[in-house]
């Protein structure tokens, strides 16, 4: 709620919608990382 009052946005609901795509992106970047991560760290065994 703290995000949305900074924002000027209404409410929660308002900052959800604006936002959500932005944070699934962030979200799916992340899993790839970590893939590489534990994909690397097998190969070394």
């Amino acid at each position: 709620m703290a995000v949305s009052k900074r924002l000027g946005h209404k409410n929660l609901s308002v900052t959800t919608k604006t936002y959500s795509h932005v944070v699934k992106e962030v979200e799916e970047r992340e899993v790839e990382k970590n893939k590489g991560v534990f994909q690397g760290m097998l190969k070394i065994r």
